[in-house]
């Protein structure tokens, strides 16, 4: 995959948890404040994304077949014109999108 443009306007690192010893799902934990980098910071930041899902990374290229409405996708297109009150409790939903979606004990 080759990223072209990145552009962060928001923020917002909710923890995800692994799996339980007996494999349950752990609740994440739900954080409202935004994270403010200086720009340093920032383009650290942006330079490790890129480094995570770029042209020469590791990362597996996915499909999100789910396309209704509470699906990724929709929280996507949603969250991108959300005011900062309303993007700090919604962005919560891709925590436990993530959360749900992970299989494995050993892998947040």
């Amino acid at each position: 995959m080759r990223l072209l443009k990145l552009k962060i306007d928001k923020i917002i690192i909710h923890q995800v948890y692994q799996r339980d010893a007996e494999g349950r799902r752990v609740k994440p934990m739900q954080i409202r404040e935004y994270t403010r980098f200086d720009p340093e910071a920032m383009e650290t930041f942006k330079q490790r994304i890129f480094e995570a899902l770029g042209e020469s990374s590791k990362a597996v290229e996915m499909e999100i077949v789910k396309q209704e409405e509470n699906d990724v996708s929709f929280l996507v297109n949603r969250s991108i014109d959300e005011d900062d009150a309303t993007f700090a409790v919604s962005s919560y939903d891709f925590a436990v999108k993530l959360s749900d979606s992970q299989l494995s004990k050993g892998i947040p």
